[in-house]
C-alpha cells in the first residue's frame, strides 16, 4: 500500500462526498457495486474495499439497493473482526431507501443485539439518510422514549 496518510484521508473524504451527492451516478454505482461484491467474497481483501472507503461504499450500495443488500450489509455486523468494522454497518444501514427497512433499523438499535454505547449510530444513520429518514427516526424516538430512557438507566 503506497498511499501516504493524507492521500488516504482525502480519498475517504472524496468517496464520502460521492456517497452524499453522486450516489445515483451510474459510474459511482457501478464502482461501489464492484467493490461491494469483491468485499462479499472476501471481507479481508483491503485492496478491493479499504476500511477508509467501507462506510461510503456501503451507503452508496444501500441507497441504490434493496432488502438483499440491506441484509448483506447487516450480516457483516455479526462477522466483523472488531468494533471499528461493526461501526461501518451501524453508520450506513439507515441509508436504505425502503422506509420499512429504516424502521427495522431503528428497532434493531434497541433489540439488545447492539451494545448500549453503539445504539445511537443506527438511529443517526436513519436520521441522516433523508428527509423521510429524519421523520422516521424522530417518530420512533418519540414513540419509544420511555423504552430508551429505561435502557439508558441500566
Amino acid at each position: 500500500d503506497s498511499d501516504e496518510h493524507l492521500t488516504k484521508l482525502l480519498r475517504g473524504i472524496m468517496i464520502n462526498l460521492l456517497g452524499d451527492f453522486a450516489y445515483d451516478d451510474e459510474s459511482v454505482q457501478q464502482e461501489a457495486k464492484k467493490r461491494f461484491e469483491a468485499f462479499l467474497e472476501d471481507a479481508n481483501d483491503i485492496e478491493s474495499l479499504p476500511s477508509d472507503m467501507r462506510t461510503a461504499v456501503f451507503k452508496i450500495v444501500l441507497k441504490n439497493g434493496s432488502a438483499k443488500e440491506y441484509e448483506q450489509v447487516k450480516a457483516y455486523f455479526a462477522t466483523a473482526s472488531d468494533n471499528a468494522e461493526r461501526k461501518h454497518v451501524l453508520n450506513s444501514l439507515g441509508c436504505i431507501r425502503d422506509d420499512a427497512l429504516k424502521l427495522a433499523t431503528m428497532e434493531w438499535s434497541l433489540s439488545g443485539e447492539i451494545k448500549l454505547q453503539d445504539f445511537f449510530y443506527l438511529m443517526g444513520s436513519v436520521g441522516r439518510s433523508s428527509k423521510q429518514g429524519r421523520e422516521i427516526a424522530w417518530k420512533f424516538f418519540q414513540e419509544n422514549f420511555e423504552r430508551i430512557r429505561i435502557l439508558l438507566q441500566k
